[in-house]
């Protein structure tokens, strides 16, 4: 399994926090581009993705990405408004992050 790197994924986490517009959610402009980012600064590498149907009951965006090395792991990334994140591979939550 591969090492995740918490710094670099805190530090995003709070210059999101600290846009120019507070108000505003941090995840809502949070799109594909963004989570492959996110992804790539805790090393994993996103060469495909798709984003899953957004439902405004459970306030949550997911996305699945193809790693590179390895077709066969999904591995799924879930933005949470209230500021969980979670990271799933093969359904197995190997990372996430409350704040």
């Amino acid at each position: 399994m591969k090492e995740f790197q918490m710094p670099a994924l805190t530090k995003y986490i709070i210059d999101l926090k600290n846009e120019k517009h507070p108000e505003t959610n941090i995840f809502e402009m949070c799109d594909i581009n963004e989570a492959k980012k996110m992804l790539a600064m805790i090393d994993i590498q996103a060469d495909t993705c798709t984003k899953e149907e957004h439902d405004p009951e459970s306030q949550i965006h997911q996305f699945e990405f193809l790693t590179a090395d390895n077709k066969e792991d999904i591995i799924k990334l879930s933005l949470f408004y209230n500021g969980n994140i979670q990271i799933l591979m093969n359904e197995e939550c190997v990372f996430q992050l409350i704040f």
